[in-house]
């Protein structure tokens, strides 16, 4: 079975570099002889074998071999699946096969919910973030669903992929939290059978540097039969989780339906950036969604300069003496960084938000991409004489989720007093924090 591998390895490698359909049938041939003895053996490499994309039908549509098993399999480990899911995702997307890449993407954000649900240690999750392929996954996801025109499928894998990160940022170490005060043994179970199921699936790293090994694995039977079993247990503390009020999603992405929620006290804008494309998605209450082209060359340079605009600003407030140059070799201040910003991202959109008769004074909420999270979009504008700003036209509020703007809603529902408010400022370098800081302390003790 290894030389048949090493062959479906090379024919892959060759069609990768080559693009000879012939190449990728021999080794979809190859893969389907390998995969029966996996099955067979319940070989651990199964999943490698399902890295071919295929060309079989008479109307050349991609599919995925065994890809509905893929999110189960229980003889790999979560990112290993994950890897692979990617993998075919990005084939497909290679190819213009943009109904298949979307469901590998959408196949791969569940595994990379997966892959962070059964760590419980917040380094670990923030380790598997990092690599490269879960920290591009959103953003080409997005990319991809906006190619053929599934925005509702965009601004779903948009929030799946989004709340998962800054959930792991915000250091939750587990989206158990809440449930701990309404069912602890539950939880505690539930943890416990994740654990089991990442070590029994994770094998010998030495197996893993070399599959071509073919030592018999004396307790591969065992490994199996337990694997199996705490599946199985895993899969039926997820369902009385599930059937708890407050708890019906758990671990399942969110249809655009139950989303538009969010889109109930002004427009939210979706900014995606990816390689090939950049894009904002106009969400409205009782409307399909907007898109809204951006020029991606022209959007990368813009967030380049504005970065470096903003740490220059930085720096000057705490007293450094630092000089930042952008690409041309000239200086980068915050108003040709806001300049930018306002030239190929903001102002395309308030224009087309103006078109579709938002009335000016109107609150919008910005759902920027994590690379955008730290620019002051709110203050973008073309800064000439006559010409207005972004905070002339709409008052700027951001989320970085969807569900996070839905929750903190339904929270200042709840508060006693209907507001909640968090402010900070660095008042040994500014000084005019301290006071207005006071006055806005005042406000709110004079309020209902």
């Amino acid at each position: 079975m290894q030389d048949l591998h090493a062959l479906c390895l090379r024919l892959q490698d060759r069609f990768q570099t080559e693009k000879r359909v012939a190449d990728l049938e021999e080794a979809i041939d190859i893969g389907h002889q390998i995969e029966s003895l996996a099955i067979e053996l319940d070989n651990p490499y199964l999943t490698w074998f399902h890295q071919c994309m295929v060309r079989s039908d008479p109307d050349h549509n991609i599919m995925f071999p065994g890809s509905g098993r893929l999110s189960s399999w229980t003889n790999t480990s979560a990112q290993d699946r994950f890897a692979d899911a990617v993998y075919c995702a990005d084939a497909a997307r290679e190819l213009r096969e943009h109904r298949l890449a979307v469901r590998g993407y959408k196949l791969a954000l569940l595994l990379a919910d997966r892959c962070t649900a059964v760590q419980f240690d917040i380094d670990l999750q923030r380790e598997f973030l990092a690599r490269k392929d879960a920290r591009r996954l959103t953003s080409k996801a997005v990319a991809c669903a906006i190619e053929p025109g599934d925005l509702e499928a965009a601004v779903e894998m948009a929030e799946q992929g989004r709340a998962r990160i800054w959930s792991t940022l915000r250091d939750y170490a587990y989206p158990l939290d809440r449930l701990i005060e309404v069912a602890p043994q539950l939880v505690e179970t539930f943890r416990e059978t994740c654990v089991q199921l990442e070590l029994l699936s994770a094998t010998s790293p030495d197996l893993k540097m070399d599959p071509s090994n073919s030592e018999p694995d004396p307790f591969a039977d065992l490994r199996s039969l337990q694997l199996q079993a705490s599946l199985q247990t895993w899969n039926t503390n997820l369902e009385k989780i599930r059937r708890l009020d407050g708890f019906t999603d758990m671990l399942r992405p969110k249809c655009f339906a139950s989303l538009t929620r969010a889109f109930k006290d002004g427009p939210i804008i979706l900014i995606n950036i990816d390689d090939h494309r950049s894009d904002a998605i106009i969400l409205q209450c009782n409307s399909s969604p907007v898109l809204v082209p951006l020029d991606a060359e022209r959007v990368a340079e813009t967030l380049a300069e504005a970065t470096k605009a903003v740490e220059i600003t930085a720096s000057r407030a705490r007293g450094a003496a630092m000089v930042l140059l952008n690409g041309d070799g000239e200086v980068c201040t915050l108003k040709s960084g806001l300049q930018q910003l306002w030239a190929h991202i903001c102002g395309p959109v308030v224009e087309r938000l103006l078109e579709l008769g938002l009335p000016e004074q109107s609150r919008i909420w910005w759902w920027p991409p994590g690379v955008m999270a730290s620019l002051p979009i709110h203050a973008a504008g073309p800064y000439a004489s006559g010409q207005r700003s972004l905070s002339d036209i709409f008052v700027s509020s951001y989320t970085p989720s969807l569900l996070a703007l839905i929750r903190s809603r339904d929270d200042m529902g709840n508060s006693v007093r209907g507001v909640k408010l968090l402010a900070f400022g660095q008042s040994d370098v500014l000084p005019k924090v301290r006071p207005r800081s006071h006055t806005i302390e005042m406000m709110l003790n004079l309020g209902p």
